[in-house]
């Protein structure tokens, strides 16, 4: 007996409009549809596979977060839905291994990241170093402030507060 998950996926039949005209329906050959229910699910154990990659490499000092606040908490990567935000030190072999980690993480669960929607942002290096490791891993230089799901990062908020950045 076939699992319910994987007959979800296999039994998936769509038209498009063609012209404002439906085609004739025909099966999808892989992939979910739009507002399957068991999507959400799906997602979060995705996720949870990048999640626990990076927490190994974390611990085994393959990669290094940053310290955050006063306690000084190592966060190595922070995730909402299929959004991951990824810290590390600006080095090039913790970034290296991340791009390992990613590609990794890619040939287990059979999805590919999106570098050309990827940003880079380095801190405290020249502008030459940040464009090379941005060119080495594919991802866009990108450069605080940015918003990330509607929350400015990096920027000064209490100039935000009076309407400017």
């Amino acid at each position: 007996m076939e699992m319910l998950g994987l007959k979800c996926l296999r039994s998936t039949s769509i038209s498009i409009l063609i012209n404002g005209s439906p085609s004739k329906p025909f099966k999808m050959g892989r992939g979910h549809r739009q507002g399957d229910p068991l999507c959400p699910f799906l997602v979060i154990i995705v996720a949870e596979v990048l999640n626990r990659m990076l927490q190994k490499a974390s611990s085994l000092g393959l990669i290094r977060g940053l310290s955050v606040g006063k306690q000084s908490i190592c966060t190595s990567h922070l995730q909402f839905a299929d959004d991951t935000l990824i810290f590390s030190e600006a080095e090039e072999p913790y970034i290296f291994m991340i791009q390992k980690i990613l590609i990794g993480f890619q040939a287990l669960s059979g999805l590919v990241v999106n570098y050309k929607k990827s940003g880079l942002i380095i801190l405290g290096k020249d502008d030459s170093w940040a464009q090379r490791m941005a060119n080495m891993t594919g991802c866009l230089l990108v450069e605080l402030p940015v918003k990330y799901l509607g929350i400015p990062l990096g920027a000064n908020m209490r100039k935000l507060s009076h309407g400017s950045v």
